[in-house]
């Protein structure tokens, strides 16, 4: 800061500057304000001394950057507060160099540490402060101080005489107001009188009525006519009171007494009303009635409530007290419960008094009840029990119901409500029927029979543990439940009988040597039974049920015939108990001629879920498969596991529809995935129908024919066949074409054939497809469908799939050696993906051939992928973390969803053939539809970034379609039918092959 001393021109410009003043204001800011300019500090602020409230107000301020600091400023300053305080309190300059030195300082703003305050001062009389802040250290030097100093000099008349000024002003001001208000003051009172809500009189001091507002004209009825002049008495009449001029003489200034009494009006109807009387400066009397008739009558109705109560408390046996918890005195009932212990005059009249007379067991009981009342919400009862000393020196137990009636404005307790009671006897009798209780409960519980109780209706009343733990129910789970609910449907009638029997035959015991009864999970029980009906005892006022587990001696009975006759996984009929049934069902069918359905399921793939996850999984599946046809028990007479992964149904007196439908209905069940043991799998279901006499006239020849039939269905779309003579010969040519296969895989009859799969933007191949063949000897050419369908059957087909992924991977490396490297596809079976070396298994022969996994890629299925979509994903992930590809073939059929492609790590889309063989220009019908599917799966695969292709594209039409989607790839006869490898090379080197492109090129 540069140096300043006193500037005569800065005085002469700043008196020029307050010549234009005319309010103190002004002249606190035009001093504000050049003092800032001139000086240059932080901030400057002018001060107003308020001598009624002993403060300095800031009346003016200014800042460097921080207008918004301007409201921190105008609080208020007492005198003696900070610098500005004390420089105004002892009339002195303060000039602070640094706010660490000054004890008193306060800090206005942050980072500012000198400070200069300078008093305005008028013959010894402070009229202000000029105060000024900096945020550098000894800003303010002897020369600014000076200049400051004369500056206060300079306005202190000026300022002297404008607050005279704006004092004598605010005096007329008030003066003029006072004239202004005495004016209006009778047509304002006018006003409010007619205003007010409440009847209103101005009445003489002898009673006489002057004026009265329209609210009083209309709750008594008259006209203001008829009663300005009357006296009050005419209408009013005071309740234990003296007169009304009587109450008037009592009235003084400024004072006002209230009475009730009562109105009268005109048709001689009456009213209760409290009056407010004030006396007027005149003399006169006002009074202001208000109508209290519905607080009367509330009141009256509590009046009559409290005696109630008061002749209520009089007779209960409990002691009812309050308790003031503030001077710790029982208010009421003190008496009374010094009576309940036999004790007289104020022996208990705080809770003082009840403590030193607990026992001392008890003391932390009470002293826990006090810290619950203080502590509970409004309404909240609290409850305790105590041992207290009576007068003989005997401790009777209290019981003590109380609340919070009352809290002060603090939430602090003020009054306790509560009740007393003597409740020694009845905790004695509790204790010893407890007891009681107890003694026999022991006995029930610990019998090592099950004990019931029933009532007439054979609701349940009471079960022992051991009845519970026999049944697997807890207490709560056998409530609501009848005698009834427990016994196996076989057995209900004989049990209804034996009911029936003890109802009619009080007093005496009914004994069933053997029936069932049914565990809370559904497991029937053989249980001895005795019964006795005690309806008429009152100490039991029920049906005793009393039982006992005999399945030991049943299972003795029964093991050696189930061990026969039963399967032990599902406990279903097995296939020996089916035979003897079944023929039992023919032996029936061919005396009453009518016809036997025999029904057999095959559960596909079982082997395959064995083998991924394990027998344990198997098992699960088949009790899954049990339980769903258990759903339909009333469509069938009987049901049997006919094999490790078969079941039969068999149908009496059905037609074929009728059969058919059973079929369909049970089979739709198994439509979806489900989880099973934690796995989400694929539970199918195919089935063979048979029938009698049609097919078979006897047991084992129908369920061969049936078996048969059944796997016949597993190459077929339907999920179910009805025999027809012919499969047995076709299940002969499938097991010896199955012998052919694995002869062909040994002796090198099987080739690959390679199909290309065409980039559509270039023309060009992106990479093979290796296709199953195989020219049998005799029989010619072999479908690889019904090769692969043959091989799924056993464990062919983890051969078969290693022989095709080896020779692939051979072709590659063959290729690669002559200079070709592309990339090939091999397809994945549903049974591939589940297996657990098949990883391993790619992986050695990559290494084997030395061939980069890059060049391998792998088609597998939706519906193979779902048969276990955790294991399958896992499976995957690793081959595509080892760089193989993995496409999704035939997508759009079966089960396909947006999920899949989120959840499969695939790299590829490739859409079934079926949707592009269907567009045919030619005709519209199923035309557009599969156009619309085609587009959309392409555009779902670029959503996900995957690689779009559809196979068997065979027409130009077709071709143009897929350009025109922007599909990525296309493979069909179009471009070329599946070749052998010695054609390949020759294929890639030839350049482009769509035909469009070719014709194009030859153009130009």
């Amino acid at each position: 800061m540069s140096n300043l001393t006193t500037d005569n021109q800065f005085l002469f410009d700043l008196s020029q500057s307050l010549l234009a003043s005319e309010t103190v204001q002004q002249t606190a800011d035009i001093v504000v304000q050049a003092l800032q300019n001139y000086i240059k500090s932080y901030d400057c602020a002018f001060f107003r001394f308020e001598q009624a409230h002993n403060q300095l107000i800031c009346v003016s301020y200014t800042c460097r950057n921080s207008p918004e600091l301007a409201s921190y400023k105008l609080k208020p300053i007492p005198l003696g507060a900070g610098v500005v305080g004390h420089a105004a309190e002892e009339k002195r300059t303060m000039n602070i160099a640094n706010s660490n030195d000054c004890d008193f300082w306060l800090e206005y703003v942050e980072g500012n540490v000198a400070e200069l305050t300078v008093p305005v001062i008028y013959q010894g009389k402070l009229l202000a402060v000029i105060d000024l802040e900096d945020d550098h250290e000894g800003y303010f030097e002897d020369s600014t101080e000076q200049l400051v100093q004369d500056v206060a000099s300079l306005i202190s008349t000026f300022l002297y005489n404008q607050l005279k000024h704006e004092d004598s002003h605010f005096k007329l001001e008030q003066m003029d107001y006072s004239e202004r208000s005495s004016k209006s003051k009778e047509s304002y009172f006018s006003m409010l009188l007619e205003q007010l809500g409440d009847p209103v009189f101005i009445l003489s001091p002898s009673g006489k009525i002057i004026d009265l507002n329209q609210s009083a004209i209309l709750s008594l009825g008259y006209a203001k006519n008829e009663l300005v002049g009357q006296r009050i008495q005419r209408v009013e009449r005071l309740l234990k009171s003296k007169t009304p001029t009587q109450l008037y003489k009592l009235l003084k200034h400024d004072e006002t007494l209230v009475a009730e009494g009562v109105h009268t009006r005109k048709d001689g109807s009456s009213f209760y009303v409290e009056v407010k009387f004030a006396q007027l400066n005149d003399g006169n009397v006002v009074a202001v009635a208000r109508d209290i008739s519905k607080r009367r009558e509330v009141t009256d109705k509590l009046e009559s409530s409290r005696a109630f109560l008061q002749e209520l408390i009089k007779m209960s046996p409990d002691v009812m007290y309050t308790y003031d918890l503030v001077s710790h005195k029982l208010v009421m009932g003190g008496k009374r419960l010094a009576k309940l212990l036999g004790y007289t005059g104020e022996r208990l009249s705080s809770w003082d008094d009840a403590l030193n007379l607990t026992h001392p067991d008890d003391l932390d009981a009470m002293k826990s009840r006090a810290k619950r009342l203080e502590e509970s919400a409004p309404s909240e009862t609290i409850v305790a029990k105590a041992r207290i000393k009576n007068a003989k020196g005997e401790y009777r137990l209290l019981q003590n119901h109380c609340l919070i009636l009352k809290r002060d404005d603090f939430g602090k307790p003020v009054l306790e409500l509560g009740s007393i009671r003597d409740i020694t006897e009845e905790d004695r009798l509790e204790q010893e029927l407890e007891q009681r209780e107890n003694y026999y409960r022991a006995l029930v519980e610990n019998a090592f029979d099950g004990i019931a109780l029933y009532d007439v209706e054979g609701n349940i009343m009471f079960s022992s543990s051991s009845a519970l733990k026999l049944l697997g129910y807890e207490v709560n789970d056998v409530k609501g439940l009848k005698a009834i609910d427990f016994v196996h449907a076989d057995d209900i009638e004989m049990a209804t009988k034996a009911w029936k029997w003890v109802l009619n035959h009080p007093g005496k015991v009914y004994r069933i040597p053997e029936y069932r009864i049914l565990k809370k999970s559904g497991e029937a029980v053989w249980v001895e039974n005795t019964f006795i009906n005690l309806l008429h005892d009152s100490n039991v006022k029920g049906i005793i049920s009393n039982f006992r587990d005999i399945s030991y001696k049943k299972i003795s009975e029964q093991s050696l015939y189930k061990i026969s006759n039963y399967d032990s996984l599902t406990e279903l009929p097995n296939r020996f108990f089916l035979k003897q049934q079944l023929q039992r069902y023919i032996s029936q069918a061919h005396s009453y001629r009518h016809k036997v359905t025999l029904i057999y399921f095959d559960v596909i793939q079982l082997n395959v879920i064995n083998s991924a996850l394990g027998p344990w999984m198997g098992d699960k599946v088949l009790q899954y498969v049990v339980t769903t046809l258990g759903r339909h028990t009333e469509e069938f007479d009987f049901i049997a596991r006919a094999g490790d992964d078969e079941f039969v149904i068999v149908l009496n007196q059905k037609d074929a529809f009728e059969a058919g439908k059973v079929v369909e209905k049970i089979l739709s069940e198994f439509d979806t995935l489900v989880t099973i043991g934690g796995s989400e799998v694929k539970v199918s279901l195919r089935a063979g129908v048979v029938r009698f006499p049609d097919d078979g006239s006897e047991a084992e020849e129908l369920l061969n024919k049936a078996e048969i039939t059944a796997r016949r269905v597993k190459d077929m779309p339907e999920q179910f066949s009805f025999y027809q003579p012919e499969v047995t010969e076709l299940a002969k040519d499938k097991l010896m074409l199955e012998k052919e296969i694995v002869n062909a895989i040994n002796q090198d009859q099987l080739m690959l054939y390679y199909q290309p799969k065409v980039c559509l933007k270039t023309g060009e191949i992106d990479s093979l497809e290796a296709l199953l063949r195989w020219e049998h000897p005799v029989k010619g050419f072999i479908s690889p469908q019904l090769i692969i369908s043959i091989a799924e059957e056993s464990s062919l087909i983890y051969r078969l799939t290693n022989w095709v992924i080896t020779q692939a991977i051979e072709q590659i490396s063959l290729w690669a050696f002559e200079g070709m490297e592309i990339k090939v596809s091999v397809n994945l079976s549903v049974k591939d993906l589940l297996r657990e070396e098949l990883k391993d298994n790619i992986a050695d022969t990559l290494k084997q051939f030395n061939v980069s996994p890059s060049l391998l890629d792998v088609e597998v299925t939706e519906s193979a992928a779902l048969a276990d979509m955790e294991r399958s994903v896992s499976i995957l992930q690793e081959l595509k973390s080892m760089g193989v590809t993995i496409s999704l073939d035939d997508f759009g059929t079966g089960y396909s969803s947006i999920s899949h492609l989120t959840s499969l790590p695939v790299d590829q889309v490739k859409i079934d053939q079926s949707f592009i063989q269907q567009v045919n220009p030619s005709k519209q019908e199923g035309t557009q539809g599969n156009r619309q599917i085609i587009k959309n799966i392409i555009r779902l695969a670029r959503s996900f970034k995957l690689t779009s292709i559809v196979e068997g594209v065979e027409t130009q039409e077709q071709l143009d379609i897929l350009k025109d989607f922007s599909c990525d790839l296309a493979q069909g006869y179009l471009f070329s039918h599946p070749v052998p490898a010695a054609d390949v090379p020759a294929l890639v080197s030839s350049g482009k092959l769509m035909p469009e492109l070719e014709k194009r090129e030859a153009r130009s």
